[in-house]
């Protein structure tokens, strides 16, 4: 597997209340009205204040300076942080801005590198609480604005994940914490609630935005039947969708799959492998071997029998790729992803047969088996090699081996249905409200921090006797939280998710961002500033960051993107 990682932005992660200048008169004057009309009611209630995000270090839930784009190969919408490009960033590093001209698609692995005519966006406008903390203590998993340790002046904003009197462990991309002093105390991983995991899950694939130019050269499409389905028990079908790219028309695909109902005996499946093109490019232009891209556009094809390389899900940040000549020279660990989402739409013709979403992570199979006639879902998870025993839920595995939940799905229609494996906890979501089952859907840790031969098709949908069809598929990943931003890896037989230990005081919080390989936070304040300690004292604390109120967009230069006004989880 490819070992390339995007170099840490070198911005710091400042933020600071907005500054009126002349030539933004345009964009204060709105942001004024709008600020009026919302703080209006807010200050009824409680203090708030606006703040602007100017850098990637939370991306992708909040952005700092970016570039808003869309593929215009595959059509997926994403973004590519710009912050290099601010003046104001810059002078504090003695630098110069440096225009951003490159990106990677998370979806196609396509390279666009004409970003330099693409208009550049301020970073999300924020509001502030910074009566939170005067009202209720701060919750793990909340992001949090704080003065920073190294410089008061300074003004950061993070996630906070260590809580006061903790000792918390980074391990395995995960979060686990015991008392401080930890004593004989065990770690316990650090769960998110349902709406903390759901804001913060990030892109890996989306089976309606297939690129046509590369499943016209015979690239695999990375959902496919299995070969030892029963005849005719899930048929595929590719939709086209037209879209457009600033003056540039393309066609993207969507796939589907209908099932007849047919195949009562034997569960057939479609299973998910992430091929992705680009992924290699860096070792094959070493080997004077054509990029993925390059040989799509110009020949040859690939055969119907020649081997693609597949590879596991990895943190790969599309937010990161503003600077594809370091990416492509300098080798930075990629860390294999095992904490999984997907999330699939269903239309149910007749309440019969089952239906099967299930994961892999580390030799583990997780499984949501929907009886549709019954309208019940069962959870389970089953080691590979031992599929008589099935592991048994709660946190000390005394539960049960499977759990249940009534009345599910109600009715034929449309559906949408997902299940994620995050945090060593099952979560079921049915039109997008959680499912509650009749017994714990945690799990004692598995040891399965390292990726196995069944983490190459880490996803899988199975269906027995059921009549309908499957679309718009997609899986998403949990936040992986790497031992230290874009570190290299000195020796390959080392753990690449090696333990990393930090510990609060009595009054004392620990902080990370969303975009681990690119943050500047608790993990390194004493490395980049000298006697700066990792953690935050209360005193420090300025409020709970509590909603994005002007996300600059894509449609004008000074138009905000509608549906990212919403409230930070």
């Amino acid at each position: 597997m490819s070992k390339k990682k995007t170099e840490e932005s070198s911005e710091p992660v400042y933020i600071g209340p907005m500054a009126s200048s002349s030539h933004r008169a345009v964009r204060e004057t709105i942001e004024s009205i709008v600020i009026a009309f919302i703080l209006a009611f807010l200050f009824r209630t409680f203090e708030a204040e606006a703040f602007v995000i100017p850098t990637g270090s939370m991306a992708p839930t909040l952005h700092g300076m970016h570039k808003d784009l869309e593929c215009p190969q595959c059509g997926i919408a994403y973004r590519v942080g710009a912050s290099k490009e601010s003046d104001e960033e810059a002078s504090r590093q003695n630098r110069r801005g440096v225009p951003v001209v490159e990106g990677v698609c998370p979806q196609c692995g396509f390279v666009r590198r004409d970003l330099a005519g693409e208009p550049s966006f301020g970073g999300d406008r924020i509001l502030v609480n910074k009566f939170a903390y005067q009202l209720g203590e701060p919750e793990r998993w909340d992001v949090i604005v704080f003065r920073f340790p190294g410089d008061a002046k300074m003004n950061y904003i993070k996630r906070l994940v260590g809580l006061p009197s903790e000792t918390i462990k980074i391990h395995g991309g995960d979060i686990f914490t015991a008392p401080n002093p930890i004593g004989d105390a065990p770690f316990v991983i650090a769960r998110k609630s349902h709406r903390k995991l759901r804001a913060m899950l990030q892109h890996v694939d989306d089976n309606h935005h297939i690129a046509k130019t590369l499943d016209d050269a015979g690239w695999p499409r990375r959902w496919q039947s299995d070969p030892d389905n029963p005849p005719g028990a899930l048929e595929e079908s590719l939709d086209e969708h037209a879209f457009s790219v600033g003056d540039r028309e393309a066609v993207r695909l969507a796939q589907r799959w209908t099932s007849d109902g047919s195949n009562v005996d034997r569960t057939a499946y479609i299973d998910f492998q992430h091929f992705f093109a680009g992924r290699y490019d860096a070792e094959r232009r070493r080997d004077g071997q054509k990029p993925d891209w390059v040989r799509a556009f110009n020949g040859p094809v690939w055969l119907p029998d020649e081997l693609v390389e597949s590879g596991t899900v990895y943190d790969f940040y599309s937010y990161n790729t503003d600077d594809l000549e370091h990416l492509n020279t300098v080798r930075f660990p990629e860390y294999w992803v095992g904490d999984l989402a997907m999330e699939c739409e269903v239309e149910i013709e007749e309440l019969q047969g089952e239906l099967t979403l299930a994961v892999e992570e580390g030799g583990y199979q997780f499984r949501a088996v929907f009886d549709l006639e019954g309208g019940g879902v069962t959870l389970e998870i089953e080691k590979h090699g031992d599929a008589n025993a099935n592991i048994r839920f709660g946190d000390d595995g005394s539960g049960p081996s499977r759990v249940v939940a009534s009345d599910a799905i109600v009715g034929t229609g449309k559906h949408k249905l997902m299940l994620a494996n995050c945090d060593d906890k099952l979560f079921v979501w049915v039109d997008d409200v959680p499912v509650e089952f009749d017994g714990p859907t945690e799990f004692a840790p598995l040891g399965n921090t390292r990726s196995t031969e069944y983490d190459i098709v880490p996803a899988h949908i199975g269906v027995r006797g059921f009549k309908g069809a499957l679309s718009r598929i997609q899986i998403r990943r949990d936040v992986f939280y790497t031992p230290m931003p874009v570190h290299p890896r000195h020796d390959e037989s080392e753990d690449e998710t090696r333990p990393l230990v930090f510990h609060t005081g009595a009054d004392q919080f620990f902080t990370l961002g969303d975009n681990s390989p690119s943050s500047q936070d608790g993990r390194i304040w004493n490395d980049a500033v000298p006697g700066t300690p990792h953690v935050v004292d209360r005193r420090l604390l300025i409020g709970k960051a509590l909603l994005i109120y002007w996300p600059y967009g894509r449609l004008l230069p000074r138009w905000p993107l509608f549906e990212r006004m919403k409230l930070i989880r």
